[in-house]
């Protein structure tokens, strides 16, 4: 276990500096200027003044020589300093993350509470008219785009039902204006996570020791809790760890439509401002959760199920 843990923590060091080139290769040669972005709809100062605020944030210098700062930084934990916000960017995601974090977290407890039932509803009714339509119900909300899906919940909970003010800002997690982004994160992993599931279930409930345990005389709820829920969860773990990473993704459009001041919604800001110091330390950020959320995903799952493959 250690040595394999080991291994996964070597190769995220290749991954994060090939993540690292290509992102700051291709925010070196994208078309823009974030010196001329910074000022939005101002008239930028004299081509003068401009480069001089170049040479200031080292933009001034060729590429290989702001790769290899760059990267010597970063290895140090300092992604540089923010063109747009005129500030490092390291603070400047300390203070948002924790935000992102919150929201994802409550989602991703939302996607097991609500998933984990539906899945072993459907499981146990398989082939059935409730079968069919737990899965298409979850399958259609999780194929609606999210920009989408957002105004017509606000349409319904907010205008029509009236049962929430506009939600906008960051209020706390347990405030009700964070319900609904909770929720909107929460939906376009569930039909995945539900299809996944289930099929791990109808899977592990033909298999023969399965039939041997129901031959023995062990009621339908042991054998279906002790052996069938048990042989799918290392399948429900890693689809888990998987959906992980939609949570950043998603906190993009979710935090921007409602304006709340995480990760996400710093990240759209960099992209808008083409300012490539902060896009690259939101991007070293989501894939480092990625790795590890994974890796943790794994090791779960081995806990679970100890005698399966993990080379």
């Amino acid at each position: 276990m250690f040595m394999f843990i080991v291994r996964r923590l070597l190769l995220a060091i290749p991954t994060l500096a090939l993540v690292t080139i290509i992102t700051f290769t291709l925010g070196f040669y994208a078309p823009g200027d974030p010196i001329v972005a910074m000022y939005g709809e101002q008239m930028p100062p004299s081509p003068e003044a401009l480069q001089q605020m170049r040479q200031a944030y080292g933009l001034d210098r060729p590429y290989l020589v702001q790769l290899g700062d760059y990267a010597l930084r970063a290895v140090q934990g300092d992604f540089g300093r923010s063109i747009s916000l005129r500030r490092d960017v390291t603070p400047a995601i300390a203070a948002a993350l924790p935000i992102s974090l919150q929201m994802g977290g409550a989602a991703f407890l939302l996607l097991i509470a609500v998933g984990v039932p539906l899945s072993i509803f459907s499981a146990k009714r398989h082939n059935s008219l409730l079968d069919h339509l737990t899965v298409g119900i979850t399958v259609a909300l999780a194929a609606i785009p999210t920009f989408v899906i957002i105004p017509a919940i606000l349409l319904v909970f907010v205008l029509k039902l009236d049962l929430f003010d506009v939600p906008t800002g960051w209020h706390g997690l347990f405030s009700p204006p964070t319900i609904l982004p909770v929720v909107v994160l929460a939906l376009a992993p569930m039909g995945w996570f539900v299809r996944t599931f289930r099929s791990a279930l109808l899977e592990a409930a033909s298999a023969p020791h399965v039939r041997t345990a129901t031959a023995k005389g062990l009621s339908a709820r042991d054998v279906y809790n002790g052996h069938v829920i048990r042989n799918a969860l290392p399948t429900a773990t890693s689809t888990l760890g998987l959906c992980i990473p939609w949570f950043f993704v998603g906190a993009f459009f979710v935090e921007s439509i409602f304006a709340i001041p995480g990760f996400g919604y710093l990240s759209v800001e960099a992209l808008q401002n083409y300012d490539y110091p902060l896009i690259l330390g939101a991007t070293l950020v989501t894939t480092t959760v990625v790795i590890l959320s994974n890796l943790l995903a794994d090791l779960v799952a081995f806990a679970l199920n100890p005698g399966g493959s993990h080379d």
